[in-house]
């Protein structure tokens, strides 16, 4: 009976000695959290697991009108010391000996390049109030139909990018997108849209193709997908983004931005969702 004892002991010992946690900070806080290729959360964000030492985490944090950062942590810097006792009973507790740094820190830089030439910054844009008319900002172009609040559960999904500087990054897109839509729509996780929607189906060059995602969001239960896309015309950054009702196939709102950052874009289109919002009640 006491070696069973014992062996569930050292087991239960080995299993949180091999753990290792490191904590992601930016700075600005609630940045968007991608741990190897998978979204986890927003800044501050506690990573734990139990990955053998020299272990390479691939780490990304993007907010919105900031430069994303491309890191990779590794299981070096400090030594889990937990892991080391075992190891006197057993040889391979040893390869997890050493962990994660205690924290690490990001400081996001604004996005400047994504600014056309031509066309100054806008000022943020402020919250509406009862009676004030949504703000037209050079550059970009909004459309509402009737009711665009009907749609509550939406996918957001990237259709491509193709940036005048930098490489592309769909699902910083889709990222940003959704963090801005979140106080006008329930957006919705996009696992429910892959198990409808595989990956079999993109095109040649890896993207999903309008119909079918729009078919997809229907079956997976969603009222809306939000479509985006990220091109360069004329050296200047292009943001096309809309709404697409799922029963109907039309469009609810669509919104273009030239020379202009997506962030001041998905701000415009909140503004102008707030306006007619007050205008339903």
């Amino acid at each position: 009976m006491m070696p069973r004892v014992l062996a569930g002991l050292l087991a239960a010992l080995l299993l949180t000695s091999c753990a290792s946690t490191v904590l992601i900070q930016s700075e600005p806080s609630g940045a968007i959290v991608t741990l190897d290729g998978r979204v986890v959360g927003t800044t501050p964000h506690f990573h734990t697991d139990r990955k053998v030492s020299g272990y390479s985490l691939g780490v990304k944090v993007a907010a919105p009108g900031y430069t994303t950062r491309h890191t990779i942590v590794k299981k070096t810097k400090s030594v889990n010391v937990g892991a080391i006792f075992p190891g006197g009973f057993f040889i391979f507790p040893l390869a997890w000996t050493l962990g994660y740094p205690s924290h690490v820190h990001y400081t996001l830089e604004p996005d400047q390049s994504t600014y056309g030439s031509s066309l100054p910054p806008a000022e943020p844009v402020a919250e509406i109030e009862p009676g004030d008319l949504p703000r037209e900002i050079p550059g970009i172009l909004i459309t509402l139909r009737d009711n665009p609040a009907a749609s509550r559960g939406v996918f957001v999904v990237g259709l491509g990018a193709q940036p005048c500087r930098g490489t592309s990054d769909v699902m910083s897109l889709e990222e940003q997108a959704a963090v801005r839509l979140l106080r006008h729509y329930e957006v919705l996780e996009r696992r429910g849209l892959e198990a409808v929607l595989s990956e079999a189906s993109r095109g040649m060059n890896g993207l999903f193709d309008e119909q079918s995602v729009v078919e997809a969001g229907q079956l997976a239960g969603a009222e809306g997908v939000v479509l985006i896309r990220e091109a360069c015309m004329g050296g200047q950054p292009f943001y096309s983004v809309k709404l697409v009702d799922c029963t109907s196939g039309k469009q609810v709102w669509a919104a273009t931005a030239e020379g202009r950052t997506l962030n001041v874009l998905m701000e415009s289109i909140s503004e102008h969702l707030a306006w007619a919002a007050l205008q339903e009640n």
